[in-house]
C-alpha cells in the first residue's frame, strides 16, 4: 500500500550546502498548513557562513520550533520506515541524511510505496526514488515533520 502526499515544486538549492532551505521552501509552497518561506530569507536567519549550511544538532530544533515543526533524530533505518508509516500520511517529511562524516543533505519525502521512496532532492530540484535500503548507510538521520 502505498502512502502519497501531494507531489511537492522543483526547488534546487542555490548554494553549495543549502539544501535545508530549499526543502523547507518546496515544502512550504505545497503545505498550507505551513507559512511560505523563501529560500533566501532562510539562509539569512539561519544559515551558517557562506556555503548556506547549517550545523542540524543546533539548528533543527530552533527551525522546527520557529516553524511549528516537530523533529526528531533516528540512528537506522528501521526506526525511519516506521516514522514514516506513522507520520507520512498527516505531513510531508524534511529528510536530512548523512552524507559524510562531516555533512549531511536534505530532501523531502513525500511517498512510500512497499521499499520505495519518492523525494524532492534540491540538488539540482529534481524528483528521485530511493530505497529504504539505500537508508541503511546514512545514519544518523534528523527528521521534521508537521505537529
Amino acid at each position: 500500500m502505498a502512502i502519497s502526499r501531494l507531489v511537492p515544486p522543483h526547488v534546487a538549492q542555490t548554494l553549495e550546502d543549502s539544501c535545508w532551505a530549499a526543502v523547507l521552501e518546496s515544502w512550504s509552497r505545497v503545505d498550507l498548513c505551513l507559512v511560505r518561506q523563501e529560500q533566501s530569507a532562510l539562509i539569512a536567519r539561519w544559515g551558517e557562513g557562506p556555503t548556506g549550511g547549517i550545523t542540524p544538532a543546533r539548528k533543527i530544533p530552533l527551525i522546527a520550533q520557529a516553524l511549528g515543526l516537530q523533529w526528531g533524530a533516528f540512528r537506522s533505518g528501521r526506526e525511519v520506515n516506521s516514522y514514516l508509516q506513522r507520520h507520512l500520511p498527516d505531513s510531508h517529511i524534511f529528510f536530512a541524511y548523512t552524507v559524510s562524516r562531516q555533512f549531511t543533505h536534505s530532501v523531502l519525502i513525500y511517498r512510500l510505496e512497499g521499499d520505495d521512496l519518492w523525494v524532492m532532492d534540491p540538488d539540482r530540484g529534481r524528483h528521485r526514488r530511493r530505497s529504504l535500503s539505500w537508508l541503511g548507510t546514512r545514519d544518523p538521520f534528523v527528521l521534521m515533520r508537521r505537529l
